[in-house]
């Protein structure tokens, strides 16, 4: 046999505030659900956009050469070092054929860097 619960405690859920769990039971129209899924979509966009466009110190063009192919891309950062190293990290991705190649890309200097504050 199952549990029975006392009156007092059956008439004190759900939370002993007063509210009828009927109030619990309200379902979201289909344009309420609409109306919040675009607002969230909307905010993510505009907050894609701020982090993109803002916050950048330093932009700069780095070439990497690497067994005998040159590879240049573009980085910002907050200052000119994380520039560089995200830009060459970037280059260095596309002339390496895997880690060994990557890191050794990487601690090659690069064959020209170019950098200007935004």
């Amino acid at each position: 046999m199952g549990r029975w619960k006392s009156k007092e405690v059956a008439d004190a859920e759900p939370f002993a505030t007063g509210i009828p769990s009927s109030a619990y039971n309200v379902r979201m129209s289909k344009n309420a659900k609409r109306g919040l899924v675009g607002a969230g979509l909307t905010l993510a966009l505009v907050y894609m956009i701020y982090l993109t466009t803002s916050g950048g110190g330093v932009s700069c063009e780095v070439c990497v050469e690497f067994h005998g192919t040159t590879e240049c891309r573009k980085a910002t950062g907050k200052d000119r070092e994380e520039a560089e190293m995200s830009a060459a990290s970037t280059a260095c991705s596309l002339l390496a054929g895997g880690v060994t190649d990557g890191i050794a890309c990487q601690n090659t200097t690069p064959k020209s860097v170019t950098c200007q504050d935004r």
